[in-house]
């Protein structure tokens, strides 16, 4: 067990030990989210559309694609990988997946019949998604059956192609649906349908879509508060979820981008348990724990029970 690690205060209190103020050494994000300009005649009660949460989620995805393939890449280069980056390969792709997936659903099931109301969307988008979700599934297979350095490789070009499809699909989005949306309809008519989407959101969602932001939770506030109009005790409720995903999610990406951090984020990790007694499972691979590491005893299909609240209530809602 590593020893307890003093932890900074924060202006912003969420209900748990605040994160560093600076990222915790070793950690990396593609935190630059991509340049566009929009010229959308929205409504005046519409934020920018940098802000939207629909592009976002698609940022969200973007910064995946791009992390992803920069560590199947390194895996794939490399002299030699270990048995841990496999299966933080899996788990870390396990969540990209089901977030992509989710994004799509919610756009054909919920999105896409409220704009069709008033505004005509092209029909090759929701094409795309049929397409998209077929080539999901197959690479999807592929690198849960991944078992060498070899699969990696083989791996590297249809990740590439799916990423070459998936990108020219959002930014369509964005340029055609989304200034329709934002022309047609009042932002207060929206709601409902966002709050609809919300009710199948599990709890990594809402942190997966702002983690190219990193573990600072002062910019996550600006942006969610701020910027996008989030009730304050809203996005405080959310608090313990953000720092959850870090410990998670963004270590396990985080450590495939740069095994030479891995023994950093370990302690950070390691510090989180310590600060959370209670929690199960556990993550840090050193710690004592009976059964193996809890990323070899999910595998393959990396689920477990939620913790648990007294009286048998679930501190969260579905678990990844």
């Amino acid at each position: 067990r590593a020893p307890k690690m003093a932890t900074p205060k924060d202006s912003f209190e969420v209900g748990l030990p605040a994160p560093p103020k600076a990222e915790p050494p070793g950690l990396r994000r593609l935190a630059a989210p991509v340049e566009r300009e929009w010229k959308v005649d929205a409504r005046s009660d519409w934020s920018a559309p940098k802000d939207n949460g629909w592009v976002l989620s698609h940022d969200a995805i973007r910064a995946d694609l791009e992390d992803t393939m920069q560590a199947v890449t390194r895996m794939a280069t490399a002299k030699s990988i270990e048995e841990w980056e496999l299966r933080y390969l899996k788990r870390w792709w396990a969540r990209v997946a089901q977030y992509i997936l989710h994004h799509h659903e919610h756009e054909e099931d919920l999105f896409f019949p409220k704009v069709k109301e008033r505004v005509e969307i092209i029909t090759t988008i929701s094409a795309d998604h049929s397409a998209l979700g077929a080539r999901l599934d197959a690479l999807d297979a592929q690198i849960k059956a991944a078992s060498d350095q070899g699969a990696i490789a083989a791996l590297k070009g249809d990740l590439r192609s799916f990423r070459e499809l998936v990108e020219p699909h959002l930014l369509e989005e964005e340029e055609d649906t989304l200034p329709k949306l934002m022309q047609a309809f009042e932002r207060d008519e929206i709601r409902p349908v966002e709050q609809e989407m919300m009710k199948s959101f599990t709890w990594a969602d809402f942190p997966h879509m702002l983690r190219r932001l990193g573990p600072s939770i002062e910019a996550k506030r600006a942006l969610a508060v701020d910027r996008m109009g989030m009730p304050e005790p809203v996005f405080k409720k959310k608090g313990e979820d953000l720092a959850r995903y870090e410990y998670e999610y963004a270590s396990i990406i985080d450590s495939l981008l740069d095994p030479s951090k891995k023994p950093e984020i370990d302690q950070i990790r390691a510090n989180y348990e310590l600060e959370h007694p209670d929690m199960s499972p556990r993550l840090v691979e050193s710690a004592p724990q009976q059964g193996g590491s809890w990323l070899s005893r999910v595998m393959p299909c990396f689920q477990a029970q939620p913790r648990r609240k007294k009286g048998g209530e679930s501190a969260h809602g579905v678990f990844i």
